[in-house]
């Protein structure tokens, strides 16, 4: 009996924040899986999808992973190697291909930078590979060690440039999400924007930093000094990633007090970040004027106030929305 009532309570929990979080009803992802695996605009969506993400996945691993897609790569087709480690490099293999191009295939277009170049859905094979580049890097004789940091550079630039020549400057005028790239920040030092080719240089630096540390050391010694060169780079990452105070004005300031409602046509990356800033109302979604009583409205960029209502001059249209304050609220 208290089974059933938690499942019902469940059930109903989650249809109350199904309806509070996506009042428009979910995405039908999988009949757009079937729509892009269908057509040809489709497939190229999401080969260049998949493009991208490999491409994080080596530049995020500052080489690392191209290292051991590499060795992955080497070890599946040399028939000496044991079957064992054959068939566990081509599971990892079609594992992390299947997921790049899948996901990539599911993603809607929702207009940011992270639709063409992605590493989340891929992170739960980096450290595979990281630790498949580190074993190629301690293990392997030298020549071998240049081979492969060669295949990862070169992966790395022909992922990149799929990925860029797709995309096209749609990596400059869509919205770049600044937690979608923790990797890409640290490499270039530029936290709104993504340059497939500023940040490919630093990760093929410390690729390089890598490789060398394992070239120029014998094998009994190489463990150290890789793994060594490898936490510096780690530790730099995260002190990187410490919070610094923002500067300048604040991009999508607070409304005054009153309720707030938003034009359901303002982007979501716009009002979900305001609805952490207004603690004192609910955000209201509306369709075609706002609701009565509400104080505050966030409407697209460049549409015109209903009498009643005054632009406050906030936003603008680089930012793509803008506020009106009621009257009667003052």
């Amino acid at each position: 009996m208290s089974a059933a009532v938690v499942a019902v309570a469940g059930k109903v929990l989650n249809g109350a924040l199904g309806a509070a979080l996506y009042p428009g009803g979910p995405r039908d992802l999988s009949g757009l899986l079937v729509s892009r695996l269908t057509s040809l605009e489709g497939q190229a969506w999401a080969l260049s999808g998949a493009a991208g993400q490999l491409w994080y996945l080596v530049a995020g691993t500052w080489g690392l992973a191209g290292v051991g897609l590499a060795g992955a790569v080497a070890t599946l087709v040399r028939r000496s190697a044991p079957y064992a480690h054959r068939v566990l490099a081509g599971a990892l293999l079609l594992t992390t291909l299947g997921i790049a191009y899948a996901s990539s295939a599911a993603l809607p277009d929702e207009h940011r930078v992270g639709n063409y170049v992605y590493g989340r859905y891929l992170a739960c094979v980096a450290v595979a590979w990281t630790l498949a580049g580190l074993i190629v890097l301690v293990k392997g004789g030298r020549l071998a060690v240049v081979r492969h940091a060669l295949a990862a550079a070169g992966l790395m630039a022909v992922t990149g440039g799929v990925a860029a020549w797709y995309a096209g400057d749609r990596l400059e005028r869509y919205a770049f999400i600044a937690f979608d790239f923790p990797e890409v920040i640290f490499l270039t030092g530029e936290n709104d924007a993504l340059n497939l080719v500023e940040a490919s240089v630093p990760a093929l630096v410390l690729l390089a930093c890598l490789t060398g540390a394992a070239f120029l050391t014998a094998r009994r010694a190489r463990l150290l000094l890789v793994v060594g060169v490898l936490a510096l780079i780690d530790i730099a990452f995260t002190a990187g990633q410490a919070p610094a105070r923002p500067s300048g004005a604040d991009w999508l300031p607070a409304p005054p007090p009153g309720r707030v409602a938003v034009d359901r046509r303002v982007r979501w990356n716009i009002w979900v970040p305001l609805a952490y800033r207004v603690s004192w109302t609910r955000i209201e979604l509306y369709s075609d004027r706002p609701p009565a009583g509400a104080c505050t409205a966030v409407v697209p960029y460049g549409t015109a106030p209903p009498p009643g209502w005054t632009a406050t001059g906030l936003g603008g249209a680089q930012q793509g929305w803008a506020t009106w304050s009621n009257g009667r609220c003052r």
